[in-house]
């Protein structure tokens, strides 16, 4: 199993970053000569052992795909639709009937369809672009920059935290939870563990009254204005999102995000909610708190 992973990741390298919408497309796509030798042994794996490897394909795509563009979207139906993509593969590669050259040329050309069914703007976005393109990737920061950013006190925050886009390495959620906060983060590209939540924060659901501090980074909002500034964006998507993180804080939590959402932001009950926006000294940027009122 450990080898076949290996040629997954070296397969993801081998094409890293390359262009569906190019006009060398799909003669750029090409399986590198580690997984081409891989694949004439795919018929000893078990059925066990397939799913798991189709499952592996499937995030490591995923990651990178977002590696390239952090606004894409995919939730459970993308996810399982890509699934598919590379479960047809290794039918195909185990079933042995088509040229190597074939699978490479339909598999990547069903990677394309994927794409465009679930993040359309891709096609007018990267068509006239160059073969190889440039990362708009999601950072990771340290959790004294997280909490400089937000103007947060660590030791005042109300409980439980969930940290909405926490990254794959759960900075600001680790800090608190030494520090004796119980702290939860969510993130797409997270493991599952007693504390951490694998999940698009679309997809999540934020119970009603649940949670005494909401916390997002430079994630959920800069997305929301990504969507909002977008003609097919999912705007409404966003908005319903919004209100259901604001609906979920219990009374006298405080939800803290940065940039602002001023667009939405005016449109809040007064009566029911508390708005707090501040600038960052030394970024263009605003940072919110908005507080549920008791």
């Amino acid at each position: 199993m450990k080898d076949f992973k290996k040629v997954i990741d070296e397969q993801i390298i081998f094409n890293q970053g390359k262009n569906f919408f190019h006009d060398d497309f799909p003669q750029n796509m090409k399986f590198c000569e580690d997984v081409v030798q891989a694949f004439e042994r795919v018929g000893s794996l078990s059925d066990d052992d397939a799913g798991k490897l189709v499952d592996y394909a499937t995030e490591r795509s995923l990651t990178e795909f977002c590696r390239i563009n952090q606004f894409f979207y995919f939730g459970k139906e993308g996810r399982d639709r890509l699934r598919s993509v590379y479960q047809w593969l290794y039918t195909e590669l185990k079933r042995g009937d088509l040229p190597i050259e074939k699978i490479a040329e339909i598999h990547y050309g069903n990677l394309k369809d994927w794409i465009l069914h679930t993040n359309l703007f891709a096609k007018n976005l990267y068509q006239n672009r160059e073969s190889l393109l440039q990362p708009i990737p999601a950072s990771e920061y340290s959790a004294d920059f997280q909490l400089m950013i937000l103007g947060m006190d660590a030791d005042s925050l109300l409980e439980p935290v969930l940290d909405i886009g926490c990254g794959q390495s759960a900075n600001l959620v680790n800090f608190l939870r030494n520090e004796g906060v119980e702290a939860y983060g969510i993130d797409r590209f997270v493991y599952d563990d007693q504390y951490l939540i694998q999940g698009d924060w679309l997809d999540y659901h934020f119970r009603a009254a649940s949670w005494g501090t909401l916390i997002s980074n430079l994630g959920f909002s800069v997305h929301f204005i990504h969507h909002h500034l977008r003609e097919d964006g999912e705007y409404k998507l966003y908005a319903d999102k919004y209100m259901q993180i604001l609906n979920s804080l219990v009374p006298g939590g405080s939800l803290y995000y940065a940039p602002g959402l001023p667009f939405i932001e005016c449109f809040l009950d007064s009566d029911r909610f508390n708005l707090q926006v501040n600038q960052i000294s030394g970024f263009n940027l605003t940072r919110v708190k908005i507080t549920r009122i008791p």
